[in-house]
């Protein structure tokens, strides 16, 4: 007998039944499709709570290879004020503060964690998520030389970008090196090794030497020298090695990344910790 026929046998026989057979027979043949259907409505269920409820983020900036004593606090006092003093609300939206990510300088001495940083900057930024990032100066310029800041002299007003200029805070570097270098075959492309005590040594403060625009071709504005920056002198953030902060090319947050850099500029870790 089919197994259609021999369930149809037993329902005309649970007539008259009382509840108890009724759950009997519930119990030895509808139990594992019941369960199966049941569990694919709670995962619907779930999957659709979790995307009505999951919140985008508003704004995210990284700072790679920061020196704080404590990352994360540095990080989330970020998101608390920086949210508040640019009204985004975190009931509804995030912001995100990475201050916590490694990557080492120089070419010959790239682990595979270094490389699982890199891999997850660039697809933040391939994802269109990132807005600002901070790196000490090595990184910072590898970075750059691989399109991923913004010119600010398109994106910050006039007065500001002028001061910095006037402070040699601005970096820069040259377009027209950069076409070059890209025009350039696979057969004719080498890449200079460069240790890691000769980029340390490029990168510390005692010895760091901001690019001269005048002696580039195609000048352009990607960065600003932040070591004495209010936010990040006074988290220690870096304190021995160049910082320099950027603004990512595709920012889909323009004037908050603007502003992020107004406010690592002005506000002091020691004024939030003051307020809570």
């Amino acid at each position: 007998m089919a197994m259609r026929d021999e369930i149809r046998e037993q329902r005309k026989k649970l007539k008259g039944k009382g509840i108890g057979a009724h759950l009997a027979w519930f119990w030895e043949y509808d139990k594992v499709p019941f369960i199966l259907i049941t569990l694919g409505v709670l995962f619907v269920i779930a999957l659709i709570y979790s995307m009505v409820r999951q919140k985008k983020t508003a704004f995210e900036i990284y700072a790679l290879n920061a020196q704080a004593p404590d990352n994360t606090a540095v990080s989330e006092s970020f998101e608390q004020q920086f949210a508040q003093d640019a009204g985004i609300d975190l009931s509804k939206e995030n912001v995100t503060a990475d201050f916590s990510e490694i990557q080492a300088v120089g070419t010959t001495q790239v682990t595979q964690y270094d490389l699982a940083t890199s891999t997850k900057v660039t697809a933040s930024v391939a994802n269109k998520e990132m807005d600002v990032m901070l790196c000490d100066a090595w990184n910072f310029d590898s970075y750059a030389d691989d399109g991923f800041f913004l010119d600010l002299s398109t994106v910050l007003d006039a007065d500001t970008f002028a001061s910095l200029k006037e402070e040699n805070r601005i970096y820069y570097i040259d377009e027209a090196l950069l076409e070059a270098q890209s025009e350039e075959t696979d057969a004719d492309a080498t890449e200079e090794e460069v240790s890691y005590d000769d980029a340390l040594a490029s990168e510390k403060l005692d010895g760091f030497v901001m690019p001269d625009p005048s002696a580039m071709e195609k000048p352009v504005a990607v960065g600003i020298l932040m070591n004495d920056a209010a936010y990040v002198k006074s988290a220690g953030l870096y304190t021995d090695t160049a910082c320099i902060g950027g603004i990512i090319a595709n920012t889909q947050h323009q004037d908050l990344a603007v502003q992020a850099l107004d406010f690592l500029e002005n506000t002091t870790y020691e004024e939030i910790q003051t307020q809570k």
